[in-house]
């Protein structure tokens, strides 16, 4: 069972946001309490709002160099409570100043900015609190450790080992050690077995989590390291080397990072980084949902028709290659005969095709029969937009699509989607030839390459207007 990876990054921003709402809702407190409750008096709320907001802005930047938010710190409850409270502290005093300066001071309340500060501070506390007891319930869940896979069983492989556990502990966790060189390889690099080859890798990825490959091969196997970071690109984790490398010519297009204090050359990106994925799924959950609601009721006349037109069930299931190869079940309204259709995949539709029914036609002119779908998006089998998901048998002319299309395994490193870059550019239907298969993965890899919300808006708004008529799609 894959065990979802929880950002740092991500919840560190969620921190400064539950700050900024602390501060926001105890001003709106304060002004109620003294302003209107005991002054009697509204009329400041203006003036209130813009201390409030150049308070919030003050507050992150002194709070930040006060390492506030520094990730390791934030179970630190007697660290975080002086450095909370003297950074709230000095922002409120330099509020003061500010208003001082600019000759505000009598239209902000001595009495309202007491309030503010007062239980803003409690606010803070008790955030801190809340955060330190869920960041021990995801390391002890394992959500907050990251999953490394070490190329090579080479003695650098094993400094770099040491390195992690004396620097990152419980914060990461060694899956295996992969070599190309078989049954040369050791058993074990520092007591992290060695569990394969690179394709060896590539399958245990697909079944289990690995968020960083870090490739640790010696100075002179460049060669051998080009090599390796062409077959593992096709794996949706972070892909980086150690800088053993120092001297390779790698260093002019890689950029450097450290894990702790071990620098690293980082070669390869996840498609999907830190809010990215919060954003992406955010969007799935909710476009499947309110289309759901939506599509309901032609849905239920969809499935009558089909019932009545010919037996057999109305949902047609099919195995297709889902995120990083894995197999999933992708639903469809049948559109087929009973008993004519291929679950294998292995027979392409094409024009005229005996075996659709009437209803079924119609369907796939219009791509009816993908609505359900959707509940697979609900699954978290598929997105509302992503390369469209593909059977292992899918033929490019008469060749396997995987094997005729030398980049095709890099489509997924994301979910397959309902919809997809390459669909709303005209290429669906029949690859009945390797240029339109070529044409087709490469208009999937733009999309993964360029992701944003903003193109999938677009795809889903073009998709409305113009997928629901393909000449293509039969």
């Amino acid at each position: 069972m894959r065990r979802a990876f929880a950002s740092k990054g991500v919840l560190v921003d969620l921190v400064r946001l539950t700050d900024v709402l602390s501060l926001a809702l105890s001003s709106l407190f304060a002004f109620s309490v003294y302003n209107i409750a005991v002054l009697h008096e509204a009329e400041s709320w203006p003036v209130a709002t813009g201390a409030t907001l150049i308070g919030i802005l003050l507050s992150l930047n002194i709070f930040g160099f006060f390492k506030v938010y520094d990730f390791a710190r934030l179970r630190d409850l007697r660290y975080q409570w002086l450095r909370t409270a003297t950074a709230w502290t000095m922002t409120l005093v330099m509020l003061i100043v500010l208003v001082f300066l600019t000759k505000t001071a009598l239209l902000i309340s001595r009495g309202w900015l007491l309030i503010w500060w007062s239980s803003s501070l409690g606010g803070l506390l008790v955030a801190r609190v809340i955060t330190k007891h869920m960041i021990e319930v995801w390391q002890e869940s394992g959500s907050l450790r990251r999953d490394v896979a070490i190329v090579g069983a080479t003695d650098h492989a094993a400094r770099v080992i040491a390195w992690l556990r004396d620097e990152m502990g419980s914060e990461v966790s060694l899956v295996g050690v992969f070599d190309d060189r078989g049954a040369r390889a050791p058993s074990e690099v520092a007591g992290v077995p060695v569990l394969g080859t690179t394709d060896d890798l590539l399958a245990f990825a697909r079944e289990n989590s690995v968020e960083q490959v870090i490739i640790a091969l010696p100075t002179a196997a460049e060669t051998r390291v080009m090599q390796t970071i062409g077959k593992l690109r096709q794996l949706p984790s972070d892909i980086d080397l150690s800088l053993d490398l120092a001297g390779s010519a790698l260093m002019a297009t890689a950029s450097r990072k450290n894990i702790g204090s071990l620098p690293l050359l980082h070669i390869i990106d996840r498609p999907l980084n830190e809010w990215q994925t919060v954003w992406k799924a955010l969007e799935d959950k909710v476009v499947a949902s309110l289309a759901l609601i939506a599509f309901s009721p032609p849905m239920l006349v969809i499935a009558a028709l089909i019932a009545l037109e010919t037996p057999g069930p109305v949902i047609f299931r099919q195995r297709r290659h889902g995120f990083n190869g894995r197999p999933i079940t992708v639903y469809k309204f049948r559109t087929m005969h009973c008993g004519q259709s291929d679950p294998s995949g292995g027979k392409q539709t094409v024009k005229g095709d005996p075996r659709v029914t009437r209803v079924g036609r119609y369907l796939r002119a219009m791509s009816l029969d993908e609505l359900p779908q959707f509940i697979n998006v609900l699954q978290g089998r598929l997105s509302v937009v992503g390369p469209r998901p593909h059977v292992p048998t899918m033929m490019a002319a008469d060749h396997l699509y995987h094997e005729a299309v030398d980049q095709y395994a890099l489509r997924h490193r994301v979910k397959p989607g309902i919809t997809g870059w390459a669909q709303i550019n005209g290429l669906r239907g029949e690859t009945d030839t390797i240029e339109k298969a070529t044409s087709r993965v490469e208009f999937d890899l733009h999309y993964i390459d360029n992701w944003s919300l903003w193109l999938d808006f677009k795809i889903i708004v073009l998709t409305v207007l113009r997928g629901f008529r393909d000449p293509n799609a039969y």
